[in-house]
């Protein structure tokens, strides 16, 4: 039961890392790995106080929209940090036994794992199970045919540490692969293709990867204002990230007409520059960094650009006069926070030209 829970808990684990979640993910990943070391010194640090402490750091990250949380999740999160924490409790009872305990943490991380997955997926407007579902049986089925053997192995042979640890890291090894099939393709195109068919290849994937975390039951047509600027703003940090536009609540917006979920990305890709373009000062040309240039400068270069102008490796040292004028501007006149606060004012905008 235990090589169930280790696998569980490491394709969970992974696939929020894969998703985004990186508190949650390096939680269940970490506990994961203990399981792989039970017996070892040190062991017990692994399965309960490192994934403990990122329990609590999903804990604060989702508190500061608990009030905005539907209420079925909200108990459910409730619940399972209550279990959780009996269940850490539980591995310092002498007279319970250890694979009990330990099972016990690794369910209580499950929920918790997917209470967090689902409501970081509600809150960009996707929804969480139909694509996990998917992603489960295609790591279940490469970690069977494979670790599979290797179990074969330890019947015929007996159990030993050797055979042991080589299902584990079999058993890894498989989920690792279904989990980032995705991201390893990418990479194998880029070495052996074409750039071209490369990019191709990569935005025809990752439209395919978001279609099914697509929420169908939110229509962008009945959104209150807030909501929409909301997935608005998102769906404009995602210019460049065909498939978090594919999951988009805004693909179903009247103004796109194809019926081709690649071309709607490409459509609604589109549609959100010409928007961006329009914040431009009236009768302006080219670039510039004066107050009335803000708004499209905010969004223009981070995410239309995709330049991220407080990163280290973002330097001001542009071969490009444009980029480097704006860099400039970005890097010495405009604070971090203040940069925030103008995307939010001009997705804003653009959400209530969309709705004209």
């Amino acid at each position: 039961m235990l090589i169930v829970t280790y696998a569980l808990a490491l394709w969970l684990g992974l696939y929020l890392l894969r998703l985004g979640t990186w508190d949650a993910g390096a939680g269940l990943v970490v506990y994961a790995l203990g399981l792989a070391l039970v017996g070892l010194p040190g062991w017990w640090i692994a399965t309960a106080v490192v994934p403990a402490v990122f329990w609590l750091l999903s804990i604060w990250r989702l508190g500061r929209r608990l009030a905005h949380t539907p209420r079925r999740e909200r108990w459910l999160l409730v619940a399972a940090s209550i279990f959780l924490t009996l269940s850490l409790g539980s591995l310092l009872l002498p007279r319970l036994p250890r694979d009990v305990a330990l099972l016990a943490v690794g369910t209580d991380l499950l929920l918790v794992g997917y209470v967090v997955a689902v409501l970081d997926a509600d809150n960009v407007g996707e929804v969480f199970l139909p694509a996990a579902l998917r992603s489960l049986v295609a790591a279940a089925l490469v970690a069977v045919i494979f670790g599979g053997q290797v179990g074969f192995a330890i019947i015929i042979e007996g159990p030993s540490p050797t055979l042991r640890l080589l299902l584990v890291q079999v058993i890894a090894v498989s989920i690792a692969l279904a989990v980032f099939a995705a991201p390893i393709n990418n990479r194998l195109d880029r070495l052996l293709l074409p750039v071209r068919v490369g990019q191709t290849r990569a935005t025809l994937r990752a439209v395919g990867e978001g279609l099914p975390r697509t929420a169908d039951d939110l229509d962008p047509v009945a959104m209150d204002d807030e909501t929409f600027a909301k997935h608005t703003r998102r769906a404009l940090s995602a210019l460049n990230k065909p498939d978090k536009l594919a999951a988009s609540p805004l693909m179903r917006l009247p103004e796109l007409e194809s019926e081709s979920p690649l071309e709607r990305v490409t459509e609604l890709r589109a549609l959100l520059i010409e928007r961006i373009q329009r914040l431009k000062p009236t009768g302006s040309d080219g670039y510039g960094t004066g107050d009335e240039w803000r708004y499209y400068n905010a969004l223009y270069y981070p995410y239309v650009l995709g330049v991220r102008p407080f990163s280290r490796r973002t330097t001001i040292d542009q071969p490009d006069d444009e980029l480097r004028t704006v860099l400039a501007w970005f890097q010495t006149q405009v604070p971090e926070r203040t940069l925030y606060n103008w995307q939010t004012a001009a997705a804003a905008l653009i959400a209530r030209d969309l709705r004209a």
